[in-house]
């Protein structure tokens, strides 16, 4: 609180991720996000250039991941870690979790076109948007971070 007794405004988080989902920097930009969450600050997403793959619904990588882990588990039954080990974080399930707890995220519609993806194929959480709504969410945050 400041002082006179008005609450001090809230801070806010925008990552702008532009990094492909099954990179280090999308893992670290998405595991910030639920760290933040954690801390309760609120976090904005905002994809674009090769960060549009994560608002793909239909995206390879979900059943990648998913073929991974299964493969991964039975492996890991019979005591080899080498699949486990090979990438170990589940892109698509962070990207799950921070929708659960409340994360915002938004997709360049240019970046969309620019790699010839159709607008049907996105999430139905993630937002289409413009350099405009993302010049807005900079302006209202606290903090902004790219990966």
């Amino acid at each position: 609180m400041r002082k006179g007794g008005f609450p001090l405004p809230a801070k806010t988080a925008t990552i702008i991720l532009s990094a492909e989902p099954e990179s280090g920097p999308c893992v670290d930009a998405l595991a910030l996000a639920e760290a933040l969450l954690s801390i309760g600050m609120p976090v904005n997403v905002f994809l674009l250039e090769e960060g549009v793959y994560l608002a793909l619904r239909d995206l390879p990588l979900r059943q990648r991941a998913a073929r991974r882990q299964e493969k991964a588990a039975a492996n890991a039954s019979l005591g080899d870690r080498s699949e486990a080990d090979e990438f170990p974080y589940n892109v698509p399930q962070l990207f799950e979790r921070l929708c659960d707890k409340g994360v915002r995220f938004r997709v360049s519609e240019a970046c969309l076109k620019e790699y010839q993806f159709s607008l049907d194929r996105v999430d139905p959480r993630v937002e289409l948007a413009s350099m405009v709504d993302l010049a807005n969410w900079i302006n209202e945050s606290s903090h902004v971070l790219r990966f």
